[in-house]
């Protein structure tokens, strides 16, 4: 395996020794594949990503290759690498509990509250994070749950140690998804059917949405919870009354919750989704479920367009592209959609994307598309339309 990269990595090896021997579950922001070199002495780890990219490239440094579908996972030896949302993983009991912290508090929160009761007795909690990213205060939300310690820091980055305690246990914020053990199972069988369950929502956090007839259901681990943000408004109102759009198949690329692809729907158009994220798959496919549409495709993950059935074209794709890493601003993988989303347009497709203004998609756009129109624009964000590519 690789040596570790990043910095925060590189604290966690120098304190490997915590992980020799113990059952560990690593959770939470896991981007960096090579994280798995600090599983080598443990005697089992259990390695939970939300993300599909990192899961994917974990799988293949075990020699493996990991299916495109939720719920997906890979083993070798005493390591297993998952790709599911907390909600529907049932992790082995551990000794140690090492989470990479989110920088969104309520995040972290969640995957405590669904995943220590799996600790055993005298367990060990650590948290770890760029001090920018939360890693400085994170004692502030632990120590009410047993004895915490800072165990080291280094490079701007903060290990924190928490002796849990069984009898003050962690409870998952307001705007996290929660699903009991019979609707845990309920959507399991679920996917594993290729359906699309419809759930009751009491006491589940939910959006209402003047657009549908039915609420959206939330989770603090998906972008913009308990709100459609500025930008995605902006998209929809485009999606919704721009009288050129090309009838048939439509991809929610980036589909987060599934709004968009929701918008889609109720225009005609069969739907696939797709996303990184396993909480964001997960929100979509309950969404769909409430909708009782019968004119969904799939839903799926993927790495931007990278694991896309080949060969399927669509005559629309709309998205709302990440240009955040953790906290920094990144836009690297909306430009490199631009070069590969023609392959994935019908003959006469459109790609409709919103972002930033400052982002100027605009001009990386007319490098592969003769046609790039403003579908909409305010001070803050623009919805573009780009077809007929060069």
């Amino acid at each position: 395996m690789a040596t570790v990269n990043s910095p925060l990595l590189q604290l966690l090896e120098r304190n490997c020794e915590l992980f020799a021997g113990k059952r560990v579950l690593f959770v939470g922001a896991l981007y960096d594949p090579t994280l798995l070199q600090l599983t080598k002495e443990c005697a089992r780890a259990q390695v939970l990503c939300d993300s599909f990219t990192t899961a994917k490239a974990m799988a293949a440094m075990l020699g493996q290759r990991l299916e495109s579908k939720l719920m997906a996972s890979a083993t070798l030896k005493h390591i297993s690498v998952h790709f599911a949302p907390r909600q529907l993983f049932t992790p082995k009991e551990c000794d140690i509990i090492c989470l990479l912290l989110d920088k969104t508090k309520a995040v972290n929160q969640a995957l405590l509250a669904a995943l220590t009761p799996y600790l055993a007795a005298d367990g060990l909690v650590l948290a770890a994070a760029a001090n920018d990213a939360g890693g400085k205060s994170a004692d502030g939300y632990l120590k009410g749950h047993g004895i915490c310690s800072k165990l080291d820091s280094a490079r701007k980055c903060t290990l924190w140690q928490l002796h849990f305690d069984k009898a003050t246990p962690f409870a998952a914020p307001a705007n996290a998804l929660v699903l009991s053990a019979a609707e845990k199972a309920t959507v399991l069988q679920a996917l594993q059917d290729h359906t699309f369950p419809k759930l009751d929502l009491s006491g589940k956090p939910c959006l209402e949405v003047p657009l549908f007839d039915h609420p959206l259901v939330q989770d603090c681990q998906v972008f913009s919870p308990m709100r459609v943000d500025e930008g995605t408004i902006l998209l929809l109102d485009a999606l919704h009354e721009a009288p050129a759009l090309p009838q048939g198949t439509a991809l929610d690329l980036c589909c987060g919750c599934g709004i968009v692809g929701l918008q889609l729907l109720q225009q005609g158009f069969a739907v696939s989704a797709s996303d990184d994220s396993a909480a964001a798959l997960l929100l979509t496919a309950l969404n769909y479920g409430q909708s009782g549409s019968t004119n969904i495709v799939s839903v799926q993950p993927s790495d931007m367009l990278k694991d896309l059935p080949e060969g399927v074209r669509y005559d629309i794709i709309a998205v709302n592209p990440p240009f955040h890493q953790g906290v920094k601003t990144d836009s690297t993988l909306s430009r490199s959609l631009f070069n590969t989303v023609a392959e994935h347009l019908a003959a006469q497709g459109s790609l409709v994307l919103v972002g930033n203004t400052f982002l100027q998609y605009e001009h990386t756009l007319s490098n592969y598309f003769a046609l790039v129109k403003d579908l909409r624009r305010t001070t803050r964000f623009a919805v573009q339309r780009a077809a007929q590519p060069l």
